[in-house]
């Protein structure tokens, strides 16, 4: 079956993110974090994640480094 290239609209994506991936990797978070200059962090989570205490671990980190961050547990 051929593709119908018609319906597709030119586009560019580029993503210069760096990925860390792998068991205990949220260990380098505060390292990360300086590294590129970060001041202050957002954390964007849902009210799941809060409440089984999952985020306590990257705020732990955060404290721990010293590093000010904010959160937002309001994703639906």
């Amino acid at each position: 079956m051929a593709m119908n290239y018609k319906c597709m609209n030119p586009f560019e994506f580029t993503l210069p993110t760096k990925i860390i991936f792998g068991p205990g990797c949220v260990k380098q978070l505060a390292e990360e974090i300086a590294a590129i200059g970060g001041k202050k962090p957002l954390i964007i989570t849902d009210p799941g994640i809060r409440g089984a205490g999952i985020d306590r671990i990257v705020t732990g980190l955060l404290d721990k480094a010293g590093i000010e961050y904010g959160l937002f547990d309001r994703v639906e």
